[in-house]
């Protein structure tokens, strides 16, 4: 009883604060089929790269461009000058989190909801 109570709550506060920062609204606005196929297709596209760092610019020593590349270079060099391993997964996201930050305010919700579906 006290579980459902709990999860209601919590349900009620996790609505009132996709409300608050408009989460819901812009879902609401695209097209379920739109929504789809962008979705999907940013899924594909996060697996292909992460394929792409994992099994062919790390171990080859080549490093990517954008975002990707500077995690890269992050993770590289604080192995190489501090001695401990920084995992290029969190360096990327550490990156793009102030961006997506930036692209909900400045540019436009739509334009950053959906590719946040890549990010596992």
């Amino acid at each position: 009883m006290k579980q459902a109570k709990r999860i209601k709550r919590w349900r009620y506060y996790l609505r009132r604060f996709a409300y608050q920062i408009k989460i819901l609204r812009v879902l609401q606005s695209i097209s379920r089929e739109k929504y789809d196929e962008k979705v999907s297709a940013s899924l594909v596209y996060g697996f292909l790269s992460a394929v792409a760092v994992n099994f062919f610019f790390q171990p080859g020593h080549v490093y990517s461009s954008g975002a990707t590349g500077l995690a890269q270079i992050i993770s590289a060099l604080s192995n190489h000058w501090f001695g401990f391993y920084i995992p290029i997964s969190l360096t990327f996201y550490a990156i793009n989190f102030p961006l997506m930050i930036l692209a909900w305010y400045q540019i436009g919700h739509k334009f950053t909801i959906l590719p946040l579906s890549q990010y596992p």
